[in-house]
């Protein structure tokens, strides 16, 4: 049978791939031989097991690099309590190399990675204080609070560079290196270009941030401080003009299939700056041990310390569209306020907070060094909204003027601040060296979210099931929160409301086991006044409650030689029609685990599955840059197939992915988003580096 599709018959694709194959290897293994002859080291790889990330109980027979834990990491909180975690270059699932592809939840995009994107499995995500949207990109923004800050023993550097279809490049570097006793500097940067098939679908960005971080010869004082900027520009379509040229395979050449919009482009461009300090209220305990050599240890008694925190973010979005030039008779915009022919809606927002906190928890899971730890502190949260557009098309983003390269005609900027005191405090304790308990709480004051509260628990057990570790856990969490700030007041050249709607309610209960690798989690949510776009991408909030039952189970298996990784998650909305969610989603990997050319080469080559049942999926407006509820258009039961093999020689790894290899083999209904089919069948590769010199 004829391959309809202009796609590349998988068994001609692989044997164009044998050869890039063959050109790595014999280059990985070269440079490894320099590596051995300049350092006299041993060729062979440490075959210690180590766990795989995100599975704590479970060994994983991946051989690790025996330096690949020499740089720690962590992010700050207002705690000053930091977590270190260790840098492990995993080879198992390095071929997921965008964000949504990781992580034990799964979401739905437009087709090309770095394009909107929405969870189609369940979290609460309620941050504390003023939020003004969950943006359809937040999974490939970065935030202050996910800047991570290296504490590396030697210079650390990481480099990262992935290659597709139709030129698509990521490029991501790393660097981090502490100049003087004490005093530590980091880089990040990232560069993306994510076509995609079809006419308009381009992302790019460009994003980095510089980390510093300073601590006293006796650790008494430190201080850690970020600047961060964050830009993408992404090319909207609309989604494809007519759904049955997709899906009868009338037309193989996607770039010649009709959009619906031809000249729109999101853009996005935000900075912010991070600093915190803190102080120890006591000097370091200092022993003499039996050898003579003098160490630090826990003290008793922790008197704690005082933490300052300063965050400061700015962000202005902007989206333009000639229309005069697309395709306005697929009725993408359902009312037009200013011009006709041109659209330049924009919306800038300011965050500004200061937070005092005294605490004396440490990061200490067990908490056997204090059973008892405590801390409190207030924050005083400024936030600046602002919505503007103008009547003529600009070119260059600017939060005052919004665009400039080109005469305003006309312009209009509604602003509107607010202040509020968020007093917050956690507890954190053992009873009887068995149970342990986690309870923390927060109440917003003034402000647009005056009257936001929270209140969670987390209960935690270790045992031994058949002399294998385990865990069983019980959180519950009940609070309330005003509605993200875009759902009360939004202005654009289509779109416009002002609401006053109730407070969301929401009550949370999960019970959690982990034991010989396992892990099993069944959690229930009520949602209350819940709130959400409707068909019509207007906002909505309905009295009735809504419950959420999910449950997820996942375990890595390792039968001789073979990975075989599974991830399942079912969940069940009570009134579905205004929650939609696919009842079943999960993700399994298989692949074969072997050493090659003296255990110089460790390579693991399989298939990896994405599925989830046939549901409603949520559509998505790109002048909101939200997703919305619709009851036309069912997407799912579809299952997306990865061919894969990863690679890692000493320090670095290599990956190549035939990404979606079934398409063309069944029907073409592998659609994630409304009107936006997914990616065809194409071939992927990468690289990750590592150096600690």
């Amino acid at each position: 049978m004829q391959n309809k599709l202009n796609i590349p018959d998988p068994l001609s694709t692989f044997r164009k791939i044998i050869p890039v194959i063959l050109l790595l290897l014999a280059c990985s293994i070269q440079i490894q031989a320099q590596i051995n002859r300049l350092r006299g080291s041993s060729a062979e790889e440490d075959e210690s097991s180590s766990n795989t990330e995100g599975q704590s109980t479970e060994k994983s027979k991946e051989a690790m690099s025996p330096d690949t834990a020499r740089c720690l990491y962590f992010s700050l909180n207002y705690q000053a309590s930091y977590t270190l975690i260790p840098f492990q270059a995993h080879l198992h699932n390095f071929s997921d190399y965008t964000p949504i592809q990781r992580g034990n939840d799964m979401y739905a995009f437009l087709g090309n990675p770095g394009s909107a994107s929405t969870a189609i499995t369940y979290r609460m995500n309620n941050p504390m204080g003023f939020s003004y949207i969950h943006g359809a990109f937040d999974m490939y923004k970065i935030s202050l609070d996910s800047i991570k800050f290296y504490a590396p023993e030697k210079p650390f550097s990481e480099l990262n560079y992935v290659m597709g279809k139709l030129k698509e490049q990521q490029l991501q570097f790393t660097l981090s290196q502490e100049v003087r006793k004490g005093l530590t500097f980091g880089i990040f940067a990232r560069f993306a270009n994510t076509p995609g098939v079809y006419q308009r679908q381009r992302t790019f960005y460009s994003s980095g941030y510089f980390t510093a971080r300073y601590v006293t010869k006796s650790q008494r004082y430190g201080a850690s401080a970020a600047l961060l900027t964050d830009r993408f520009r992404n090319y909207e379509n609309g989604g494809i003009a007519y759904d049955s040229i997709f899906t009868k395979n009338l037309e193989t050449n996607r770039q010649t299939i009709a959009v619906r919009l031809s000249n729109a482009m999101n853009r996005d461009k935000s900075s912010g700056f991070y600093f915190q300090q803190y102080l120890n209220l006591q000097k370091p305990r200092i022993i003499k041990d039996s050898s003579g050599t003098f160490r630090q240890v826990a003290p008793r008694f922790n008197a704690g310390r005082l933490i300052h925190t300063f965050k400061y973010y700015r962000q202005t979005t902007a989206f333009e569209d000639d229309k005069s030039q697309n395709g306005v008779s697929f009725g993408f915009y359902p009312v037009t306020y200013g011009d006709s022919t041109k659209t330049l809606d924009s919306t800038f927002h300011i965050h500004i907070e200061n937070s005092i906190v005294y605490s004396n928890i440490e990061p200490d899971t067990a908490a056997r060094n204090f059973p008892f730890q405590y801390s409190f502190g207030i924050t005083e949260q400024y936030d600046k909204m602002g919505f503007g557009y103008v009547n003529q098309m600009m070119n260059q983003l600017d939060p005052v003027s919004v665009f400039s390269g080109t005469e305003i005609v006309s312009q209009r900027i509604q602003g509107e601040s607010f202040n509020q005191l968020i007093p917050f405090g956690t507890l954190k304790g053992i009873i009887a060296r068995k149970t342990f308990f986690v309870a923390s709480g927060h109440l917003s004051l003034g402000g647009y979210n005056s009257g936001d509260n929270e209140l969670s628990g987390n209960f935690y057990q270790f045992f031994k099931l058949l002399k294998k570790p385990g865990k069983i856990a019980l959180s519950a969490i009940k609070g309330q929160n005003h509605p993200d700030y875009f759902y009360h007041r939004f202005l654009s050249d289509h779109f416009r409301w002002e609401n006053d709607f109730k407070l969301q309610d929401y009550t949370n209960g999960t019970l959690s086991v982990e034991v010989a690798g396992i892990s099993a989690s069944f959690g229930i949510t009520r949602l209350g006044n819940y709130t959400w776009l409707n068909t019509s991408s207007v906002p909505q909030q309905t009295s009735a409650a809504i419950l959420v039952s999910r449950a997820d189970l996942s375990k890595i298996f390792h039968p001789g030689h073979w990975i075989l990784d599974t991830r399942i998650t079912w969940q069940e909305v009570s009134r579905d029609s205004i929650l939609k969610l696919p009842s079943l989603a999960g993700k399994a990997s298989l692949s074969y685990n072997m050493f090659l050319f003296n255990k110089v080469l460790h390579a693991q080559i399989g298939i990896g599955c994405q599925y989830y049942s046939k549901y409603y999926a949520d559509a998505y407006n790109p002048e909101l840059r939200m997703f919305y509820r619709q009851d036309q258009f069912q997407t799912g039961d579809y299952p997306y197939l990865d061919a894969f093999l990863n690679m890692r020689v000493k320090r670095a790894r290599l990956f190549i992915k035939y990404q979606h290899m079934n398409s063309g083999w069944m029907d073409h209904s592998y659609f994630m988003v409304p009107h936006y089919p997914g990616a065809d069948a194409a071939l992927k590769a990468g690289v990750s580096w590592v150096f600690y010199d």
